[in-house]
């Protein structure tokens, strides 16, 4: 009988718990925070630090913009590509160890994290591994008008 009670009580709080999980309009915390962010405005950068205010807003809208039927794949992507993107409008993730993400069975391996902010990239992460940059196609990933004029105002 106490067998039952505490596999009734496990599959409770689980149930619960991924109730809540369901609730959810996000997958807050899907990427750790970087070490530092580097932005990318009208072909120039600059680099903001995890102490300034900026730091934790912008993550906060990136992160704001996974949504929980997500679907991630990877394919390649060109450096010519990678240029274009870094002289339009994007935020990189900086992390200075390398990172592994498992997501929907796959594993991916980085030490950047690119995400254009521009119309045709704009629903892309792009993958950095200290080899070369992979992009990772994002479905239903929110736009985030916020985001790009925060960018923006940085470099005013």
């Amino acid at each position: 009988m106490k067998k039952v009670v505490i596999i009734g009580i496990v599959l409770l709080g689980l149930g619960l718990m991924f109730l809540g999980a369901e609730d959810s309009n996000s997958y807050n915390n899907l990427l750790p925070k970087p070490d530092k962010l580097l932005l990318y405005y009208n072909n120039q950068a600059i680099e903001v630090k995890s102490d300034s205010d900026y730091f934790n807003n912008i993550y906060d809208l990136i992160d704001n913009r996974f949504q929980k039927n997500i679907y991630i794949s990877e394919t390649s992507i060109s450096v010519d590509d990678v240029k274009d993107i870094k002289s339009d409008i994007a935020v990189e993730y900086v992390y200075f160890q390398k990172n592994e993400m498992e997501f929907k069975g796959n594993t991916i391996n980085y030490s950047k994290i690119l995400f254009p902010l521009d119309k045709l990239f704009g629903e892309h992460m792009i993958f950095y591994n200290n080899a070369e940059y992979r992009s990772a196609p994002i479905s239903n990933l929110k736009e985030s008008k916020e985001l790009v004029e925060t960018v923006k105002k940085l470099f005013e």
